[in-house]
């Protein structure tokens, strides 16, 4: 057995036995150089696979060395060693950022250690192997930016009752939801399919979910995976495991995992989520597989009811209306019928800048921006603009232009206010008084999207009739899903001409 040390046994389809020479740490270097997580090894890592032979070539050689002398004492002939799978060629340059030494005397203490799992970067990470030797990476909720995170009145952060080495994110009461991350796939395993996995527990207490909660996943690929999570589906009292995406380690998707939790929109106070990881799993195969694919379909079940069970409830209620709500200036109607109707009547927001409505015909949101929440030049000036009250509402204003040669209106709206995905049209709301002048030439007006989008085109007042109120269409556009973003609208006519006479009212963002 002398020379032992520089040769490892091989078998063959057929059983047979064969030597061949023992590679050294430098090609075992230049694989970590192709395959490994590029990430930068701190100088004790570096010096540890310097040497010819480094302590884990060492440890890999003799348990080879130990498995073939105890077969051989237990019978003659050729040895057959143990089949034994190495951690992978990055698993040292992971470990380069553990927060802990691990014991690398031996094989089997490192991965007693790996198995269990390994922290890294001042524990917002979690480093493991699975048994075929695949990586595991689990993104503590240290790791995760939170809103209001740090802030004891919404978040708290106790010991994981798993791993008091661990901090788990415990949801105090927030109005506002978001939750997001990213990991770096190269230091998955290649060609492995992998899961993303939301670790999480349903405390006794827990409150406020009445909506299901939003996810995103955007892969480096290009792929992206939208869905909701139903956490009231769920036990209390008990931890979960809820795949949220599967995709494959290949070449295409080498870059960066980026995910998204959130619930946004309702303004509903919720509590009593505890997030425990995102972890990042290889998808097991065969039996194994087969019973964790059933749980996942079941698990794909829930969600499906959960999304259908959030479109029942939509037909009947207005969730995005109690966010929205919290901004009026007064609401009258405590039973939801009474509610119902004042929003198809329109409830006044932000000091009376803003009226919110349902659209009866289609059950969508509706906003008009009222004149006082225009940015008028010269608006605050008597000498060019007065204002007084809508007959129609008393609790509205109403801009009337005296006489300006310069005439400029600015305004906007957030479309998380609308409704998503939903066509919406933007009018002009403008009455052309009796007595109007210098209208002779059409006024501009320009329409800003959230995606930076523009349409710019004009209008002629003179082509209205005077004395009237009239709705002007000024363009139409689809919200997005996410409902991210900004509508500006300006109307303006920078002649020199003077002009008067004009009465607004306001500009409404109508669903078709």
């Amino acid at each position: 057995m002398s020379d032992s040390a520089d040769k490892i046994y091989m078998e063959d389809a057929d059983g047979n036995c064969s030597m061949i020479p023992q590679l050294r740490s430098a090609s075992r270097e230049e694989s970590s150089d192709q395959h490994g997580s590029g990430v930068e090894l701190t100088d004790n890592a570096k010096k540890g696979m310097a040497g010819e032979e480094s302590s884990v070539d060492r440890m890999f050689l003799v348990s080879t060395e130990t498995a073939l002398e105890d077969n051989t004492k237990k019978g003659g002939g050729m040895a057959k060693p143990k089949k034994q799978r190495n951690p992978p060629p990055n698993t040292m340059s992971i470990l380069s950022l553990a927060d802990d030494p691990v014991d690398t005397s031996s094989r089997e203490k490192m991965l007693r250690q790996l198995r269990a799992g390994v922290l890294l970067n001042k524990r917002k990470m979690m480093y493991k192997l699975d048994l075929d030797m695949n990586n595991i990476f689990m993104i503590l909720p240290r790791g995760l930016a939170i809103t209001s995170g740090s802030d004891s009145r919404y978040w708290s952060w106790k010991q994981d009752e798993h791993n008091s080495a661990i901090e788990v994110a415990e949801l105090e009461a927030v109005g506002w939801l978001d939750i997001s991350g990213k990991f770096r796939t190269v230091d998955l395993s290649p060609n492995i399919d992998y899961k993303i996995v939301l670790d999480f527990k349903m405390e006794s207490s827990i409150y406020g979910f009445p909506v299901p909660v939003n996810f995103n996943i955007a892969l480096p690929d290009g792929t992206k995976r939208t869905g909701t999570v139903d956490f009231a589906a769920y036990a209390r009292g008990s931890c979960q495991n809820l795949i949220l995406h599967k995709f494959k380690m290949s070449p295409k998707n080498v870059g960066q995992v980026e995910f998204r939790i959130y619930e946004v929109v309702t303004g509903q106070w919720k509590g009593g989520l505890v997030i425990r990881a995102v972890s990042l799993m290889p998808i097991a195969d065969n039996c194994i597989g087969s019973h964790r694919q059933q749980g996942e379909r079941m698990e794909d079940q829930k969600m499906e009811k959960g999304n259908w069970s959030r479109k029942q409830k939509s037909q009947n209620n207005h969730p995005q209306s109690w966010a929205i709500l919290t901004r009026a200036d007064a609401v009258e109607g405590s039973s939801a019928d009474g509610l119902h109707a004042r929003l198809e009547e329109g409830v006044l927001l932000d000091r009376k800048t803003k009226k919110y409505m349902i659209d009866a015909a289609s059950n969508k949101n509706m906003f008009m921006v009222l004149a006082r929440g225009f940015a008028i030049a010269w608006g605050n000036d008597t000498r060019y603009w007065t204002w007084k009250p809508d007959k129609r509402n008393r609790e509205e204003e109403l801009a009337r232009l005296k006489a300006v040669c310069w005439l400029d209106i600015a305004g906007n709206l957030q479309t998380i206010d609308l409704s998503p995905e939903t066509e919406y049209e933007i009018v002009l709301h403008v009455k052309i008084g009796r007595r109007s002048f210098g209208f002779f030439i059409p006024i501009n007006f320009k329409i800003t999207l959230a995606d930076g989008t523009q349409w710019e085109d004009s209008v002629d007042l003179s082509a209205y009739a005077k004395g009237s109120w009239h709705d002007i269409a000024l363009h139409k556009f689809k919200t997005p899903s996410n409902n991210a973003g900004e509508v500006e609208f300006r109307i303006y006519e920078h002649s020199g001409h003077w002009k008067g006479g004009l009465v607004l009212r306001g500009v409404s963002f109508k669903p078709k």
